[in-house]
């Protein structure tokens, strides 16, 4: 025999409502977290021409850090940027959606660290009048198609490699630089395909300055653990001779394999080349890598690396970290020159970066 259809009326309510309570419960505790991370840096000279820096952070998580000293000739401005993208030229070892997107990565990891940077996107018109004006001190264009646009570049002109001689700055990325040309298509028509130019590599590069090798390399170099430069993939016909690289004074900058490394800054005339030799993949990774190089001002070079530690801070912590550096003679003598503390979370995306800098007169 049933009970009255009203008490079932009442234990079926009840049962709503200890659900809800429940879920109340669980929602109540199960709130997001907000992981906080804040760095407090200073910086000074102290006797002996002796670096010091001062690191306190404080974090309601487990975070690592890695910090760093740097020294370079110049003041310590963040380079501006200047962005070629068009879409109507095709890519070689890249993604039109990568090509597109690696700019709004670089803004949103800056934006993170409240260190606003300025990038100016040119279509191949407006590089091409770039490339014909005098370079400015101070900026950077980056180039990260793996092709150069035909008003630019073919097997009969190359408006890049004077502008870089006469002393531009270029972070290439993508196919060997100079390997490939494209004309323009219908942004309504297939995707164009680039056109290779025959020994174009050698107008930029000798073929010794190049290296096959992994498509994944296996060991940071002391910059990129430094800086925290986090990217290990590579073109495996198209990596950089790191003794070539030394030996053109150059610096390796990123990862490193049998003699070989994907991200090296090249001397060229009064500029320089940072080739990039690897795909454009993984922008999480590769937007924080380029602007830890950009904003310590490493792609300007060349960068003394004074040197660098490892930290991991405890959840609810606040440690302080002392560091001491001797100063390179060069800089030391230098009637220009400009020593930083860098810091680095180097948590898997995480977009932590602070610096603080002084200069030495």
């Amino acid at each position: 025999m049933t009970g009255p259809r009203w008490v079932r009326r009442v234990e079926l309510a009840v049962l709503v409502l200890v659900v809800l309570v429940l879920v109340g419960q669980v929602l109540a505790t199960s709130a997001p977290f907000a992981p906080s991370i804040e760095v407090e840096q200073s910086l000074g000279l102290a006797p002996g021409l002796t670096v010091k820096a001062v690191t306190t952070i404080s974090s309601n998580f487990a975070a690592h850090l890695q910090l760093t000293g740097l020294g370079f000739p110049g003041a310590a401005a963040v380079p501006t940027i200047d962005y070629y993208f068009d879409a109507r030229y095709p890519v070689e070892n890249s993604t039109m959606a990568n090509w597109y997107g690696l700019p709004q990565h670089l803004l949103s990891v800056a934006s993170a660290r409240h260190r606003p940077i300025s990038i100016d996107r040119l279509g191949a018109s407006a590089l091409a009048d770039l490339l014909l004006q005098p370079p400015r001190a101070g900026s950077i264009l980056v180039l990260a198609s793996g092709v150069l646009p035909a008003p630019v570049y073919s097997a009969n002109r190359n408006l890049l490699l004077p502008w870089i001689r006469a002393g531009g700055v270029v972070v290439w990325i993508g196919a060997p630089i100079g390997a490939y040309t494209g004309e323009p298509i219908d942004p309504l028509e297939p995707p164009a395909q680039a056109q290779p130019v025959p020994g174009g590599e050698g107008q930029f590069l000798n073929a010794t300055d190049l290296a096959p090798g992994a498509t994944l390399l296996a060991t940071p170099s002391p910059i990129a653990t430094g800086l925290d430069v986090d990217y290990p993939y590579g073109l495996s016909e198209g990596l950089l001779n790191t003794t070539r690289v030394e030996q053109q004074g150059g610096q390796v900058l990123g990862f490193e394999e049998g003699g070989a490394t994907n991200l090296a800054r090249i001397p060229l005339g009064k500029g320089a080349l940072v080739d990039v030799a690897s795909p454009v993949v993984d922008l999480p990774r590769l937007a924080p890598a380029l602007l830890n190089l950009i904003e310590t001002r490493t792609v300007l070079g060349p960068v003394d690396l004074l040197g660098t530690l490892a930290v991991i801070v405890a959840p609810g912590s606040r440690p302080t970290t002392t560091q001491s550096w001797p100063l390179p003679t060069a800089l030391a003598d230098s009637q220009n020159a400009t020593v930083c503390a860098f810091a680095v979370e180097t948590d898997y995306l995480a977009p932590l970066g602070a610096m603080t800098c002084t200069p030495i007169y």
